[in-house]
């Protein structure tokens, strides 16, 4: 994983960081101007993030688990009962992401009295197991949408 400031790619006019497996290309490029990591390097396998505006998040975990999509969306569910009974499934599709095949899942859940929503991509391969989940209260999903969006969307898988 990068953590040297010069080691950025640039994406149009934005320089981008790539965080995730250090064994392999596995993770999510990120906008270090929006984003700022939340947890310790300590932990390779879940990494969370901050938005530098406050109150938007996201987590990137990598596994060498192989699960099926099917089965790493039940998990993701599975774990927000833990702390939210009122977890439902808002939307659910299949996408392509930098050409590979991936599952998109958006549910809203009341954490600790606060209504959320949590938008996620859901990948399972043979290699590796992925997933990247961004989430906030529900009535700031839509002006962190498009930030949402860019983060999911810089997921990279293999190759």
């Amino acid at each position: 994983m990068p953590t040297d400031p010069q080691d950025l790619t640039k994406i149009g006019e934005v320089p981008f960081r790539f965080v995730g497996d250090v064994k392999g290309p596995f993770g999510v490029w990120i906008d270090p101007q929006k984003w700022e990591r939340a947890s310790s390097e300590e932990n390779p396998i879940k990494i969370t993030f901050n938005h530098k505006k406050g109150e938007a998040y996201a987590i990137v975990i990598v596994e060498r688990i192989s699960f099926s999509m099917e089965s790493l969306k039940k998990a993701a569910v599975a774990n927000a009962k833990k702390v939210a009974l009122d977890v439902k499934i808002a939307s659910e599709e299949k996408r392509v992401v930098n050409g590979k095949e991936l599952l998109c899942v958006k549910f809203t859940a009341t954490i600790q009295g606060t209504p959320c929503i949590y938008c996620g991509y859901y990948y399972g391969g043979s290699e590796r197991s992925l997933q990247v989940v961004t989430y906030t209260a529900s009535n700031l999903f839509d002006e962190f949408k498009q930030d949402f969006d860019d983060f999911l969307n810089g997921t990279r898988i293999g190759q």
